[in-house]
């Protein structure tokens, strides 16, 4: 999307309608989080959550990226602290004081932003974004996370975690596009990631799942920071039945 000057009138118009709409999508994302982090990142209350805030944030972005330059950098680089501080079930949570400093000069924006301050809280952000690019953590470093904070998904939370890839990448793109990373990424993850979305549309068995996700981890350790700890959960037996699937109730197995 090509930005466009605009009127003065309507600049402020938009200052005015960027900054109440952070503040409702905060508290949207904050629900998120506390539901999330209460046990239930996939179920009818979490998804119900994210239902409710993914419009404020498509409506967010569109306002801010008409935004003048420095009010729209600092507007995206608070929406990715938000984002990834409530959003991502694997967020990194050191991104939630610079969400509050962005997020308090936001507010601001109707009123006369400092810009100083707005364009130290953007350097931060940005840094920390790019801190897992420049600094790959080492296996030992997370041995306590693998084992500690161990999540069980079944396929939706597997594509819901690639998807979430897909966002945090094509966030960071908007600032940082032409990096060796991004450029990396858009001739190799990015068509990875959109395959394999296609490919878990379709139910798909134990063993591809797990193969699925050992790809995952192997493909965004070149973009992102250590795939969070994750295991696939195991099928489910059907008490009192040793009988394949297909053969059970007439059901015949689909033609490969």
């Amino acid at each position: 999307m090509i930005w466009m000057p605009c009127s003065k009138a309507r600049r402020q118009a938009l200052r005015h309608e960027v900054a109440a709409t952070a503040a409702t999508l905060r508290e949207q994302l904050i629900l998120v989080r506390t539901i999330t982090e209460s046990g239930e990142s996939h179920g009818p209350r979490s998804d119900a959550a994210r239902m409710r805030a993914k419009p404020t944030r498509d409506h967010f972005r569109y306002a801010a990226i008409r935004l003048p330059h420095i009010e729209r950098q600092l507007a995206c680089h608070w929406e990715h602290a938000a984002a990834m501080t409530f959003w991502y079930n694997s967020g990194d949570r050191g991104f939630a004081p610079e969400e509050r400093r962005a997020g308090a000069l936001l507010a601001t924006l109707p009123y006369g932003l400092d810009t100083h301050a707005a364009q130290e809280s953007i350097d931060a952000i940005s840094n920390r974004a790019e801190a897992p690019l420049r600094h790959q953590a080492t296996p030992h470093t997370t041995t306590t996370a693998v084992h500690g904070a161990l999540a069980v998904v079944d396929q939706k939370g597997l594509r819901d975690r690639i998807a979430d890839d897909h966002t945090r990448l094509k966030y960071q793109d908007v600032e940082v596009r032409d990096t060796a990373t991004m450029l990396r990424a858009h001739h190799h993850y990015f068509p990875w990631i959109a395959h394999t979305l296609t490919y878990l549309s379709e139910p798909r068995s134990h063993a591809e799942l797990e193969h699925i996700a050992r790809q995952w981890r192997s493909e965004r350790a070149n973009y992102l920071d250590t795939a969070p700890p994750i295991t696939i959960a195991a099928p489910q037996a059907i008490a009192g039945s040793s009988t394949p699937r297909h053969q059970r109730r007439g059901i015949r197995e689909p033609s490969r």
